[in-house]
């Protein structure tokens, strides 16, 4: 649709999936999501409206190694 001139900001629910989420489900969702993408170039993955309070470095880190690959 925007002809791969515009850079489009793709989220994880914050929340429900990276604050109350286990490991294995923010790895599971944040994989589904990077999945979902035809193209990553023009893509930033992040959680949607900001990090939310407790989240764990755990839950963090999983939402790295996910996006990574």
């Amino acid at each position: 649709m925007t002809q791969n001139k515009v850079t489009m900001l793709g989220n994880l629910p914050p929340r429900d999936v990276l604050a109350a989420g286990s490991v294995n489900i923010v790895a599971k969702s944040t994989e589904e999501l990077v999945a979902s993408l035809a193209d990553r170039s023009r893509v930033i993955l992040s959680c949607g409206g900001g990090m939310p309070p407790g989240v764990s470095s755990e839950n963090i880190a999983a939402f790295v190694r996910a996006v990574r690959g």
